[in-house]
């Protein structure tokens, strides 16, 4: 698109390599009969990719200024409906309305986290609403790494275990820089987030779970005994007891837990919660 400007109050960052495009929208398994979102349209080409593809794109460009090159660039693709919006605002309940849908996106690198929590409630809908079945979404390396890191990695933290309670996601590929105009200062990456297969625990003990988590590693640098009593505002003699019930060290440090390990921790406070209720009742 002639004349093109990116504004950084947006983060723009366009892809300019058509054989990237091509593997981006490969990674989604688009099929004719399928609904593709894109979050952040740019010049289109990652646009017009997905619709030679799919049976419908629905592409949204927060940058008014680029709307007019936009809808000149895919004129030729009838079966793309451009939403000149803020997805952030607009995005989710557009989406209620679409049924089974995937979404394949370059993300503004600034906005890229609330995007994808927005996106995870679509993996796990409720009855009657829309069903997310792929996303494709290609995001800062940094931010990839966090999404996707182990149980004791460097990288995992509060956000790991978030994203990966409420989808499987895979680290498919690495950009380098000199794929966008204008440059980014950082390698980029696409990552893909599928429906987990089961839930990963009943959305009570999962937010409790996840509290946890963000609890504990507010105190990164202490074991999760010091953080779990002081979070919790419990003595350690009752903290400790609730890890050794969940068969959790109390000298191990909040990022060595897996979400199987805070999941066990959130049913043992609960536990102990009703039952010294009960007690108190009875007494």
């Amino acid at each position: 698109m002639a004349g093109l400007r990116p504004k950084k109050k947006f983060g723009q960052h366009f892809l300019t390599r058509p054989v990237l495009a091509a593997r981006i929208a490969e990674f989604a398994g688009l099929k004719p009969g399928d609904t593709v979102v894109e979050i952040g349209a740019g010049t289109g080409l990652l646009t017009r990719e997905l619709a030679r593809r799919a049976g419908r794109v629905l592409t949204f460009e927060i940058d008014r200024e680029l709307l007019a090159g936009l809808n000149s660039e895919l004129a030729q693709h009838p079966n793309v409906e451009v939403m000149p919006a803020d997805f952030l605002k607009a995005g989710p309940e557009r989406l209620k309305t679409l049924g089974e849908f995937k979404v394949v996106a370059n993300l503004p690198y600034g906005v890229a986290t609330p995007i994808i929590f927005q996106l995870l409630k679509f993996l796990r809908p409720e009855a009657g609403t829309a069903s997310l079945k792929t996303a494709v979404l290609t995001v800062q390396k940094e931010v990839a790494r966090r999404l996707t890191a182990p149980a004791g990695g460097r990288d995992y933290g509060p956000l790991s275990l978030a994203v990966q309670a409420g989808s499987e996601v895979e680290y498919l590929l690495t950009i380098k820089p000199g794929a966008f105009h204008p440059p980014p200062k950082v390698d980029s990456a696409v990552i893909r987030l599928r429906p987990r297969s089961h839930p990963a625990a009943e959305p009570e003990i999962l937010e409790a779970a996840l509290k946890l988590a963000r609890t504990a590693f507010q105190q990164r640098r202490k074991t999760i005994l010091n953080g779990l009593a002081a979070g919790l505002k419990r003595s350690k003699t009752e903290a400790a007891a609730q890890l050794a019930d969940c068969g959790i060290p109390s000298t191990a440090r909040p990022e060595e837990l897996s979400l199987e390990d805070y999941l066990r921790l959130a049913r043992t406070v609960k536990d102990r919660g009703v039952a010294g209720k009960n007690r108190a009742r009875s007494g």
